[in-house]
């Protein structure tokens, strides 16, 4: 959709150029008719901000749910990670530890395989988690 949306812009502002080469005086109307134009195309390609939020939620609701469901939350190394945790002052945020565990179960993941196999697309991208 992104794409589309550029198409249209490159031929308002072809058009732009040819309607200045066509009279020696630039009409102000036909400009800001385009530039109300460009607006509205941008306006339709921006993500609704509510339903990026309920996204937001979604996805912090899976990161805790698969966090308390997991065991690992009762391993050695994750009692280490904890503290870690604690002395940055984030031991008491639940969301903030799911995500960085998250990041390190996917970079684990990842380091199994040759770093030159390896796509951007390999690395799952979380939206912001606040």
């Amino acid at each position: 959709m992104r794409q589309k949306a550029e198409e249209v812009e490159a031929r308002i502002e072809a058009r732009i150029e040819e309607l200045k080469e066509q009279s020696p005086v630039f009409d102000p109307e036909i400009w800001e008719q385009t530039r109300q134009l460009k607006e509205e195309i941008r306006a339709v390609y921006e993500p609704d901000p509510e339903i990026t939020e309920q996204r937001r939620i979604l996805y912090n609701h899976n990161l805790l749910q698969k966090f308390y469901n997991s065991d690992d939350r009762y391993s050695p190394g994750f009692e280490q990670s904890y503290y870690i945790f604690k002395e940055e002052g984030v031991g008491d945020d639940s969301l903030q530890i799911a995500h960085t565990l998250n990041i390190l179960e996917d970079y684990k993941e990842a380091s199994l395989y040759p770093s030159d196999q390896l796509l951007p697309t390999s690395i799952r991208r979380a939206p912001e988690i606040r």
